[in-house]
C-alpha cells in the first residue's frame, strides 16, 4: 500500500508515462488532481486533508487493481487480485 500512496504522490514530472493513469485515479477518487507537495516527501508530512485524500485516492487505485480496470506492472499487483480456489475437483 506505501507503494501505492508513494506513486499516487510522486511528482507528475517523474512518472510521465504513467502521468495520465495517476491522473484519472486522483479523478476517479472524487479529486480534481493530485494533492501533496510539488516535490516528494513522505506522506506523513502531508496536511491532515492531503493525507486523508491520498488515501481515498489509495482505496480507489486498490479497488481498480481488485477489478482488472487498472493493471499493475510491480510484483507486489498479485496482492490485489481475487484469490483463485485451487482446483481440488470438487464442483
Amino acid at each position: 500500500m506505501r507503494t501505492i500512496i508513494d506513486e499516487l504522490g510522486a511528482p507528475l514530472t517523474e512518472c510521465r508515462t504513467a502521468n495520465r493513469m495517476i491522473m484519472g485515479i486522483w479523478k476517479q477518487a472524487g479529486h480534481s488532481g493530485r494533492v501533496g507537495p510539488l516535490k516528494w516527501q513522505p506522506h506523513e508530512g502531508y496536511s491532515i486533508d492531503s493525507q486523508l485524500r491520498t488515501l481515498e485516492a489509495t482505496a480507489t487505485a486498490i479497488q481498480l487493481l481488485e477489478s482488472d480496470a487498472l493493471t499493475g506492472r510491480g510484483t507486489n499487483t498479485v496482492f490485489f487480485r481475487p484469490a483463485t480456489a485451487p482446483d481440488n475437483g470438487w464442483p
